[in-house]
């Protein structure tokens, strides 16, 4: 999934899948996301979905253009993006 935006902070609604924990890698601007660019849920560019809930994905110092891709293992759920 790509999605251009405009933001400070990217959060994402996601579901587990129905047996283990998800995981997402998190891209800004084709490049693993690092100690610089990660939300909160990210660490060393992946995110580990294991409940229901909002994930943190992007946080940067200012509201920036970037593109942001993901790829997902298989049986996560997505739900929606929200933007600080």
């Amino acid at each position: 999934l790509e999605y251009n935006f405009f933001a400070k902070k990217v959060f994402l609604v996601l579901r587990p899948p129905t047996s283990g924990v998800g995981k997402i890698k998190v891209f800004l601007d084709g490049r693993l996301t690092d100690i610089i660019n990660s939300g909160t849920d990210v660490k060393d560019g992946v995110v580990n979905v294991d409940e229901d809930r909002l994930y943190n994905l992007i946080q940067l110092p200012s509201a920036e253009n970037h593109l942001l891709r993901l790829e997902f293992s298989e049986g996560i759920e997505i739900f929606a993006f929200t933007f600080g």
